[in-house]
């Protein structure tokens, strides 16, 4: 058993030496950020573009076959009360 425990101290000064390398990692993800900011709008104009063309969409397929489920449930609400 001496020797596990003295096999458990190089592992505990092992863990140090990860720390370092988990700098750079957060260095990467600094630089992905900066990407990202870089051309913000661009990818808002893109989100916007996806969100009316969903929308759109969603409203051609049943835009009136939603609102009456909503408003059932409501009514059903109210009666309950």
């Amino acid at each position: 058993t001496p020797k596990s425990s003295s096999r458990q101290q190089p592992k505990k000064k092992e863990m140090p030496k990860t720390k370092p390398t988990k700098k750079p990692a957060s260095n990467s993800r600094r630089k992905k950020v900066v990407s990202i900011s870089e051309d913000p709008l661009e990818k808002l104009d893109d989100l916007a573009n996806e969100l009316e063309i969903a929308l759109s969409q969603t409203n051609q397929e049943q835009p009136s076959q939603n609102m009456p489920h909503m408003a059932s449930f409501l009514s059903d609400d109210d009666d309950e009360d």
